[in-house]
């Protein structure tokens, strides 16, 4: 007969996955705070816990999606909340590192040849915009399209 646990090993186990529950959360919700856009002279900044820098000329497309799509989740514990961090999968697209502060905005996907990045500044469309303003026209014209 298997032996069956102390009940006070399974209520530690149990207090022990609300902790790291709880403390996602709150690591998400203080990095969406903090999570900012920048567009450089030459390069999109993304400014979450490491700068990451994408030149404009490295973008292949940019796709503007009035409202966040079904994401499908690659990486654990990054849907917790509103804010969206980590790899996931985003049907036609393929797999997008999300740097969205908050699931309910617009999405900006900024296509490299080697990752696809999701963005949800708060000014999704005026953002998109201006992001378009920035990347060298190409012929024939692929991005914003």
């Amino acid at each position: 007969m298997p032996r069956r646990r102390p009940p006070h090993v399974i209520l530690a186990l149990a207090a022990l996955a609300v902790c790291v529950l709880v403390f996602q959360v709150a690591l998400n919700a203080y990095d969406a705070g903090r999570l900012r856009y920048v567009l450089g002279r030459d390069a999109l900044l993304i400014h979450h816990r490491q700068e990451q820098k994408i030149p404009y000329r490295d973008m292949q497309s940019v796709i503007f999606l009035p409202q966040m799509p079904a994401l499908h989740r690659l990486s654990w514990g990054t849907d917790l909340g509103r804010a969206r961090f980590g790899r996931y999968n985003l049907t036609d697209v393929g797999e997008v590192r999300m740097f969205a502060a908050d699931a309910h905005r617009s999405l900006i996907v900024v296509r490299t040849a080697e990752v696809n990045f999701g963005l949800t500044p708060k000014d999704g469309e005026g953002f998109y915009r201006r992001l378009l303003g920035k990347i060298p026209k190409t012929e024939p014209p692929t991005i914003g399209e």
